[in-house]
Parts: structure tokens; sequence; C-alpha cells
């Protein structure tokens, strides 16, 4: 967008019957529906990029609760090899 797509509207008003002229108002109308364009497609887009980072968060927390898991059990690994080492005769 320009610099100018940033400026407020210049609105005349009619010599006779009073009010705007009507093409400042569409312009002014036109330019407000580009910027609300504008705007939703840019939500869009975060909202798109929103759900792909969510997805990778899922993923990602999938796999720590995986390597969790796999601590825990190497650990109950470890504690019955060093029970069944402290029960042999000669320990």
């Amino acid at each position: 967008m320009t610099d100018s797509a940033h400026e407020p509207p210049t609105l005349r008003h009619r010599r006779l019957g009073g009010g705007y002229r009507r093409e400042d108002v569409e312009t002014a109308l036109e330019k407000l529906l580009a910027t609300v364009r504008t705007v939703e497609a840019s939500l869009e887009q975060l909202r798109q990029r929103s759900a792909e980072l969510e997805a990778e968060l899922r993923a990602a927390q999938a796999e720590l609760q995986a390597y969790h898991a796999r601590e825990d059990r190497l650990e109950a690994a470890v504690r019955r090899a060093e029970g069944v080492l402290a029960r042999r005769p000669g320990a």
C-alpha cells in the first residue's frame, strides 16, 4: 500500500443540495474496502500460520512424551537390574 492509502480521503461538499460529493464518498469507501480486504488477507495468513504452529507444538509435545516414556522404561529396567544384582549371591 502507498502512503496515500493511509491518508484520510478528501470529502468535498456539494455546492447545491448539501452533503458530500458522490465520487468522493465512493473513493473513500473503495479505500476503506481495500484496507479491510488487506486486513482480512493478513488475518487469514495469521490463522494459517497459527494452525501450523499448533500442529508443530502438538508434534513436539508427543515427541517429548515419547522421550519421557522411554526414559521411564529405561529407569525401571535399571532398577530391576540393580535389584537382580543385589540379590545375587556374593554381591
